[in-house]
């Protein structure tokens, strides 16, 4: 149950269609055992953001999901990520921060 804010200072007219269903498909493929059909990606777009000193256009991502954060597999699952985003949007690898959230499964559930 992947669950992944992504903030935006982009304005929406600037996200590709179908980016959410994308991002999703990607987030199936790097994540091991996460079901498409359990995974959620919501875009706020038009945020104000200031990052490194910079309102140049960016992207704060909150990824939250039960038992695969750890510092181990981490490492891993930056690159492929930052791939996706970047060919995605068009932005530099720089300008995007991702943060793992891993949550205890008692702590979320999808609706049946």
């Amino acid at each position: 149950m992947p669950l992944c804010y992504c903030y935006t200072s982009l304005p929406n007219t600037a996200i590709p269609e179908g980016f959410e269903e994308k991002f999703a498909q990607c987030i199936h493929e790097v994540l091991p055992n996460k079901p498409i059909e359990r995974i959620s990606v919501i875009v706020v777009p038009g945020a104000r953001i200031c990052k490194a000193g910079s309102t140049d256009p960016a992207m704060l991502i909150q990824m939250r999901a039960i038992g695969v954060f750890n510092a181990d597999d981490n490492p891993k699952y930056f690159p492929k990520f930052f791939k996706f985003l970047t060919d995605a949007l068009n932005l530099p690898e720089k300008r995007f921060t991702i943060e793992f959230v891993d949550i205890q499964g008692t702590n979320a559930k999808n609706g049946q």
